[in-house]
């Protein structure tokens, strides 16, 4: 294990992805939370759960525009492709954690922030 492993912390790296996706949905116009807000994520973001849900639904509202052959707002693209990086981020924690225990455990992170608040 080299010093970079050791000075790790798997639970930091999650609590700072699902800042970054509260901080992202605070710098959102209105226009662009509606679209989050009515189809994909209708409560704030507090886990990284909730960031995995909420990629896995803005790609499915995407797939669906497209079938539909209607227009993906430009926003509507910038926020899936935020949440789906966000989500391969948390991906990577796990496969770490994962790594440093020898075995896969199921991680449950939730951090709670008031700094920071999801519309």
């Amino acid at each position: 294990m080299t010093d970079l492993d050791e000075d790790f912390d798997p639970d930091e790296a999650m609590g700072e992805v699902v800042d970054a996706a509260q901080m992202y949905l605070a710098q959102c116009d209105a226009a662009s939370l509606m679209i989050i807000h009515q189809r994909c994520m209708p409560y704030p973001i507090i886990s990284a759960e909730d960031v995995e849900l909420c990629a896995h639904k803005l790609r499915k509202e995407c797939i669906a525009r497209r079938a539909e052959a209607r227009e993906i707002p430009a926003a509507l693209e910038a926020m899936r492709e935020f949440f789906a990086r966000a989500a391969r981020v948390i991906y990577l924690i796990r496969l770490k954690l994962d790594e440093d225990l020898g075995a896969p455990v199921p991680v449950s992170h939730t951090r709670v922030r008031t700094s920071h608040a999801t519309h």
